[in-house]
């Protein structure tokens, strides 16, 4: 009787083929990890953005000497402009935006910003606490940040005060 000392190319091929269905359970689990980490880092990043405006318009923070070049000091505003661009303007009675912007985001590929309101909505922070308007309401409005790869969202809502809170959202079908 001859000793078998080796396996034969039946067992190597189940082996290779077990191997490639492993390592593509772990590639996709991981494509959604990462894109559930950057839906959760782009949405604490434009919440980051809301409340630095919030603190600069309650502390009524004028960054250079006379600014508004004597224009009205009216706040801190979050301009969202399109589904993947927003920004962070100071807002200065008289002066256009160009004069008041202080920095503007772009959201990554597969990334959009959705308004319940419309396509440019703007969010101001009145001076020394004096309220919140959405697009010129003091209203409570919901803003969702949608990573479409996954389809799962963020809403965004923030209230007549300017309190922020976020839901994490599981389905975004119909937004």
């Amino acid at each position: 009787m001859i000793k078998k000392n080796g396996f034969t190319i039946f067992e190597i091929l189940i082996v290779i083929g077990i191997m490639t269905l492993l390592s593509a359970i772990m590639v996709s689990y991981y494509n959604n990890y990462s894109e559930n980490e950057k839906l959760q880092n782009e949405s604490q990043k434009f919440i980051s953005v809301l409340s630095l405006a919030q603190k600069k318009a309650q502390a009524a923070e004028l960054a250079e000497e006379d600014v508004c070049k004597n224009n009205q000091y009216i706040g801190y505003q979050v301009v969202i402009n399109s589904e993947s661009e927003y920004v962070l303007q100071r807002n200065c009675m008289g002066q256009s935006t160009e004069e008041q912007e202080i920095k503007s985001y772009s959201l990554p590929n597969g990334m959009k910003i959705l308004s319940e309101i419309s396509q440019v909505t703007t969010i101001l922070y009145k001076k020394l606490s004096q309220g919140v308007l959405i697009n010129g309401e003091s209203v409570t409005r919901t803003i969702t940040i949608e990573n479409t790869s996954i389809n799962k969202c963020f809403d965004i809502t923030i209230n007549k005060a300017g309190v922020i809170t976020k839901t994490l959202r599981n389905d975004c079908i119909g937004q």
